[in-house]
């Protein structure tokens, strides 16, 4: 949806764009300038020193901008960055990651403190309930699944997080939970980690645990991964998990990193006993998913070293890992019970200009390789990239663009993504084409992703917003195998700011489908606030839809109070109407009810579907 839970998304891509842009160092202004003088003289600086320091792992946006010269959108990339580390920072490292430059730097420092030692524990409970009926062919024992995590944090020291969703129906927790125990070294130079992890660098060419789905998710962050290092997983998606030790350290202009893991993986075995591919679905509902469950082991070992030749400015890394099973795996005509990969990464960044290049190569000479620049300036940004994965290539943990987890193979293209905005206006355009190196019968021989969006305000009381999207691919040089088209347009209303509707209109064409699908939507939403610390919102849609077959398909789609996304495909000719209650005491306690209900026309031999979920998330 382009803006539900509508001002996610909005306010979610100024906001990347401007930690991204802020990544490359700039000049240092001088004192008096009327724009950003970030150096102050003594008279200038008001007397904070007097007053305790900000606690830079605790501030909020108000109080960061408490300290001389920060300007908003720099405080906005710092709480980011430390919301992506998800541990505390410092100043220091905020400089690393070209956030600050020297100048705020030494401005900052009097101003604000780093707590090694944490002033209390945090912690966060989050409990989630859900249900289908009816159940659908998939689910055999259970219409719902429930969830349950929780986080406990002591700044700049320890955190813990755990995780749990299953079926009623699948009976082993242990491969349906997640746990990850982190330890901060100490003055922020690394952290050790035990449990569960994700381990994502560079463009993901070598290991990149995230699941891709699209190459739109990543053209923020120069096509690469968005969160790199080592990072401890509290999600429900327990296919992507490694499971052991890592270990990240830094000091002057060295990074170092090692990781091992040992975990089991549901695959598809052949009667050979050979795995032919890896699911990562991560239930286990039917006979056949229960079949695949843990049925492979994998043990993996790794390292990267980082050196910063030019701080700031350019660096060199080296990162390698071996992975080994105790089943073959095929991999086109191939079987491995092992395999070693390894990779050089270098960056550089002049001014508003940034590069990087990596180069991965596996033990058998398989060779990948990608090379992303990128410009960005007050109101207009370039991303383009080249790339090139060969046949014979195979980095079990390699995940790019719309390249799922181990499938970065046969494959070179090239991409590009142009934006621009203003203080009303937004706009973005994207190309992405690839091409098979080895061309086989029932396969993709490549194709191309187009994508254009605008979205225009209009005196913070209306919104617009138009976006196409074309992808096909082709089964040989000539024909099309398959061709989507989709478009939307959407109109948002604010008459006040307790009150918002929207209005959207979603169309699908694909090839072999006689008529086109089309969803129309409006949606509902108020906020009321019962006293200083009660609010609640609610938010209602409704909309029917027509799509004849499968293949012109709608989505609806919503983003859950976990933070996971909820999807729904409808096809057929029928209504749906979706309903959400958010009540919440300040930021303690937050209670959510969602339920959707999909109501199809007997004609299209569809059942009536409804779709409930509860969710509480405690925090303190």
């Amino acid at each position: 949806m382009l803006w539900s839970r509508g001002r996610l998304l909005i306010l979610k891509v100024p906001t990347a764009l401007s930690l991204a842009l802020l990544m490359s160092p700039r000049a240092p202004a001088q004192v008096g300038d009327a724009g950003a003088p970030w150096r102050l003289s003594a008279e200038e600086i008001p007397d904070l020193t007097a007053s305790e320091p900000i606690n830079l792992n605790r501030a909020t946006l108000d109080e960061l901008m408490l300290i001389p010269g920060l300007d908003p959108a720099i405080a906005q990339a710092i709480l980011d960055f430390r919301k992506l580390q998800g541990r505390a920072i410092s100043l220091e490292e905020l400089k690393r990651s070209g956030i600050i430059n020297d100048d705020i730097f030494d401005n900052m420092q009097p101003f604000t403190k780093v707590m090694d030692e944490p002033e209390n524990w945090q912690y966060r409970v989050m409990a989630s309930y859900g249900a289908d009926d009816p159940p659908g062919e998939v689910i055999s024992k259970s219409p719902y699944r429930q969830g349950f995590k929780l986080a406990l944090e002591k700044e700049g020291s320890l955190s813990l997080g755990m995780a749990l969703e299953k079926d009623a129906g699948e009976t082993d927790i242990w491969d349906h939970s997640a746990m990850g125990l982190a330890y901060e070294l100490p003055g922020n130079r690394g952290r050790i980690v035990l449990g569960d992890y994700l381990a994502s660098y560079g463009f993901g060419m070598l290991i990149n645990t995230r699941r891709s789905y699209s190459f739109l998710q990543q053209f923020g962050g120069l096509f690469a991964v968005r969160h790199p290092g080592i990072t401890t997983y509290r999600g429900f998606d327990e296919s992507i998990a490694l499971r052991g030790v890592a270990l990240q350290a830094e000091a002057e202009r060295w990074r170092l990193a090692a990781w091992g893991s040992s975990r089991k993986r549901d695959a598809y075995v052949d009667s050979l006993g050979v795995v032919t591919a890896f699911d990562l679905s991560g239930k286990h509902r039917t006979a056949a998913e229960q079949e695949r469950e843990g049925n492979c082991t994998e043990d993996l070992f790794g390292g990267r070293i980082e050196y910063a030749i030019l701080p700031e400015r350019m660096n060199i890394a080296c990162t390698g890992y071996l992975t080994s099973w105790d089943r073959a795996v095929r991999v086109g005509q191939v079987l491995y019970d092992q395999v070693g990969v390894g990779s050089v990464e270098l960056n550089a960044c002049v001014d508003q200009f940034r590069g990087r290049a990596e180069i991965a190569l596996d033990d058998r000479g398989g060779t990948a390789a990608m090379l992303g620049v990128s410009a960005k300036l007050s109101d207009f940004s370039a991303n383009g990239a080249l790339y090139r994965a060969g046949a014979g290539y195979f980095s079990p943990l390699s995940s790019t663009m719309d390249l799922d987890i181990g499938r970065v193979r046969n494959r070179q293209g090239v991409l590009a993504v142009f934006q621009a905005w203003s203080q009303e206006t937004k706009m973005m355009m994207a190309l992405h084409l690839h091409r098979r190196l080895e061309r086989t019968v029932g396969e993709s021989w490549g194709g191309q992703d187009l994508f254009a969006q605008l979205r225009q305000g209009f005196s913070n009381k209306v919104e617009t917003a138009l976006s196409s999207r074309w992808t096909q691919e082709e089964e040989t040089a000539d024909t099309i195998q398959t061709s989507h088209w989709r478009g939307s347009c959407a109109l948002r209303i604010l008459p006040s700011p307790d009150w918002e509707m929207q209005l959207k209109l979603k169309l699908c064409r694909a090839n072999g489908s006689a008529k086109a699908g089309s969803l129309l939507q409006m949606e509902i939403c108020r906020r009321l606030e019962l006293d200083s610390h009660w609010t609640l919102k609610g938010n209602s849609a409704t909309g029917i839809y027509y799509a004849p077959d499968y293949g012109v398909r709608l989505y609806w789609s919503d983003v859950r109070l976990d933070g996971s996304w909820q999807n729904r495909a409808f096809w057929g000719r029928g209504a749906f109407w979706a309903l959400e209650l958010k009540g919440g005491y300040g930021n303690q306690c937050t209670l959510e009810l969602f339920a959707l209900w999909d109501m199809p026309e007997r004609d299209f031999e569809r059942e009536f579907r409804r779709s409930i979920w509860l969710t509480l998330k405690i925090q303190g």
